[in-house]
């Protein structure tokens, strides 16, 4: 269950970065170098944010569980340089 949270608020950050480029990307490529973004063409605003609201905390869960895991194989090795032969001397 958490590693698919973990999943699924990388894929939603990967999104969102997505989004965002290519609005910047639209808007720098045009003539007048703006681009106007509606928000509630369908009426879904207060859907997306509500969506939004949720995956927020769980964007910056992922981010932080997959830091810490990223800095987990250092300690490791760190342990394993200070005793490389794994036999306790007492």
């Amino acid at each position: 269950m958490k590693n698919g949270l973990i999943v699924m608020g990388i894929a939603t950050m990967l999104a969102l970065s997505l989004v965002t480029f290519f609005t910047f990307f639209s808007a720098y490529t045009s003539p007048v170098k703006a681009v106007r973004v509606y928000v509630n063409n369908y009426n879904e605003a207060n859907i997306e944010m509500i969506l939004l609201s949720v995956l927020l905390p769980l964007n910056i869960f992922s981010a932080f569980v997959v830091t810490k895991k990223l800095a987990e194989p250092e300690k490791k090795i760190e342990k394993k340089m200070e005793n490389p032969t794994g036999i306790n001397n007492y």
